[in-house]
Parts: structure tokens; C-alpha cells; sequence
């Protein structure tokens, strides 16, 4: 008899709080699932829901992405609507340095700041600094005197951070503590290192103005390498004038245990097999996309602008931001992969608004980690660096 009074006193409340919420839930809204929430349960899960339409809902930590209206009838209002606050500059960071690359562990954000260049124009730092990511105190100083620092990701409990002159991986405890060093490539120009869930190592880098993906198994061996070249028979591209040269790889995440999306030039997303070295599926991803981070089936990008609108060669022209929102597409196992613009409008969810905006400030890194995305910015005016963290 207590156990039915306590369920009926809960079913009131519930039912009080969907009357009382005044808001109805629209097409792009983040919800909270019941019994979840984004900033204390972090690491809680749900099953994805499956409804009819395309792909209607996406979860993360307990968050689901509302896609289709259409099949929101037995949600009733907005009562657990969830409002992503607002983005914040972390402003205790430095902002007089230009920072290389960044890394986020649990309370701890590790930076690259940039002290020289090599021959070959690639900036590289030898100093890691470790911050607390909350107050943004300084914690210590890592790496050694005479290195060369050029990124980083951080893997199973692990700080990976590549060498460029030696060829090596210095791999770091989470205290900042050297753990051990391991043998790679010398002289790789690299710009992004991700690993995949079963260990596997990839890094992208660039060589005069083209960028190829280094593919490196959980031994740290290589077993291939995606050029832009392996690409171009899968564009599907219409204009005579884009087939003239092979597409870049502007960026890349990771997807799946074997998989990557590849986000390539002009205005392709691609899906690839590292494993079996081979395209799976492509579709549209707007002209002004730049970079992306893949994260429990949303894709995020940053949507950018060119410096040079007149340049003879586009895909030479240096990306600078327009960083007022953070674009947002859900990509599940429901995605219909078109090449068509107007097939994707049902997949975009609402953007992420961002902090800071202007035409000064260049995107160079983006992650999703944990509740949060994160954002390397680059200051032109004052040759320093941002660091932004926004809600998912």
C-alpha cells in the first residue's frame, strides 16, 4: 500500500510539472533523459532510442538530441528541457602564448605553447604546461629542454605527446609523470594524433599544402596511410572545375573501432575503413565547414570563412573563423549519407552559440571530451591563444 501512495504522489508531481512548463519542446532541443544529469553523471548511459522518422533522438551521458518532431507525442512539455549554458573563455590560461595543441583529462588540461619554428616552417614547443581545467591554477611543468613538441591526445589513462625531430612518442602519466618513449617516424609534420577505441593510432599531417592521415596499429606499427588521393574516385563531385585537383583532407575523427569521418574538400564528409583501406560511404558537409570532432553520434563543426575570396587556389587560402555558433549534425546508424544539401536539413540540430566572435580569431583544434567541446583558438591581432569550453 506505501509503494502504490508513493507512486501516485510521484506520478502527481510529474504531471504538475508538465502543466507547469509553459515551453514545448522543438526540432534541435537537448533534453535530459529522467534520472540523468549531464554535470554529476557524467559517465551514465542510455540505450538509443529507436523511433520512426530519421534517427529522431541521439543520446550522450544521458542527453538526447530531439531530431523529429514528429515523434515527441508521448513526451508531453518541456519539463526536463535541458539549456546548455552559456560557452566560457577559460581566461585564467595564458592568452599571451600561442598554444600548439591542447589535451583535457578528467580536472587536468595540458597545452603545447609554441617556442620556435624548424626549417621547414612547422612551429613546434618544448614545455607542456598542466593546468587545473576548473580554476585554471597552474600545476607544473612537464617535458624537457631541447625537445620539440608539436601534439598530443590523450588515451586509456594516458598522455601521448609526439616529438617531431626524434620521431618519438613521449607517453606521460596523468600526474605529468614520463612514463616511457616510443619509436615512430622522424620529421612527420603532424597536426592531429587520435586514437581509436581498440588502441589504434592515427595522425594527420601535412605536406606542401596536402594533408594524408598516418594509420599506426595498437603496437604502434604502420599498416597504411589514407591520401587525398585514395578519395578522389568517391567525391561524386559535379563541378569540372573541383575534379581539376585531388581533394584535401582539412580534418578527421574518429568514428568507430576501424572507421573515420574525413571531412575533405570542397564540401565532402566521408566515412573510411582504415582497415581495410577503403571509402564506405560519403556525404554532403557544407562549404563552410572546417573542423570536426565526432562524439557519441553527433558530428561538430566549425563553420569558417576565407581570407582570400579571390585566390586563385581556394584550397590554399588559410581558414579564419567566424566563431559565433558551433554547427551540430546527428549521424547514426539512420543517416541517409546524400550528397544533396537540402536531403540533410532533418539531421542538423540547433547550433552551439560560442563566446567570442570575430574575424580575427582562427580555429586550429577542437575536442569533445567528457560533458564539454572544446576549442583551441588562435588571436591574430595579439599572436595568442583562446581556449573554449562549451556545453554539448
Amino acid at each position: 500500500m506505501l509503494k502504490k501512495t508513493i507512486v501516485l504522489i510521484g506520478l502527481v508531481f510529474m504531471l504538475l510539472a508538465v502543466a507547469g512548463c509553459e515551453r514545448r519542446l522543438m526540432a534541435g532541443d537537448v533534453v535530459v533523459l529522467p534520472g540523468h544529469n549531464p554535470e554529476i553523471s557524467k559517465s551514465a548511459t542510455v540505450p538509443e532510442i529507436q523511433m520512426s522518422g530519421p534517427g529522431s533522438w541521439n543520446h550522450s551521458n544521458g542527453i538526447a538530441a530531439v531530431q523529429d518532431m514528429r515523434n515527441t507525442a508521448g513526451l508531453g512539455n518541456a519539463s526536463n528541457f535541458y539549456y546548455s549554458p552559456p560557452g566560457k573563455v577559460l581566461d585564467k590560461l595564458p592568452q599571451d602564448v600561442k598554444w600548439l595543441d591542447f589535451e583535457v583529462a578528467d580536472r587536468f588540461i595540458y597545452l603545447i605553447g609554441c617556442t620556435g619554428k624548424l626549417e621547414n616552417g612547422v612551429e613546434v614547443g618544448n614545455e607542456i604546461l598542466m593546468y587545473d581545467v576548473d580554476g585554471q591554477q597552474p600545476i607544473k611543468s612537464m617535458g624537457e629542454k631541447g625537445q620539440k613538441y608539436v601534439s598530443m591526445s590523450y588515451y586509456n589513462g594516458l598522455l601521448y605527446v609526439y616529438e617531431i625531430e626524434k620521431g618519438e612518442l613521449y607517453v606521460y602519466m596523468q600526474d605529468g609523470s614520463l612514463k616511457e618513449r616510443v619509436k615512430l617516424e622522424k620529421g612527420l609534420p603532424c597536426s592531429k594524433m587520435v586514437f581509436s577505441k581498440n588502441g589504434w593510432l592515427l595522425m594527420m599531417a601535412s605536406y606542401y599544402g596536402k594533408s594524408k592521415i598516418l594509420v599506426y596499429d595498437n603496437e604502434f606499427k604502420q599498416s597504411g596511410e589514407i591520401n587525398p588521393s585514395d578519395l578522389t574516385e568517391h567525391m561524386q563531385l559535379i563541378s569540372l572545375e573541383d575534379r581539376k585537383e585531388s581533394p584535401d583532407i582539412r580534418d578527421f575523427d574518429i568514428y568507430n573501432e576501424h572507421s573515420v569521418l574525413i571531412k575533405a574538400s570542397p564540401n565532402r564528409l566521408l566515412l573510411y575503413n582504415f582497415k581495410e583501406s577503403k571509402v564506405v560511404k560519403i556525404s554532403y558537409l557544407k562549404d563552410d565547414a572546417g573542423l570536426i570532432s565526432f562524439d557519441s553520434h553527433v558530428l561538430y563543426s566549425t563553420s569558417e570563412a576565407r581570407l582570400g575570396i579571390f585566390a586563385n587556389n581556394i584550397n590554399q587560402v588559410p581558414y579564419v573563423g567566424t566563431p559565433e555558433a558551433l554547427d551540430r549534425m546527428l549521424i547514426n546508424s539512420s543517416f541517409p549519407w546524400k550528397i544533396e544539401d537540402d536531403a540533410l536539413g532533418e539531421w542538423r540540430l540547433r547550433p552551439i552559440d560560442l563566446p567570442v566572435s570575430g574575424l580575427n580569431t582562427v580555429h586550429q583544434k577542437i575536442k569533445c571530451r567528457g560533458s564539454f567541446v572544446y576549442l583551441l583558438d588562435y588571436k591574430m591581432d595579439s599572436d595568442g591563444s583562446l581556449v573554449i569550453r562549451v556545453s554539448k
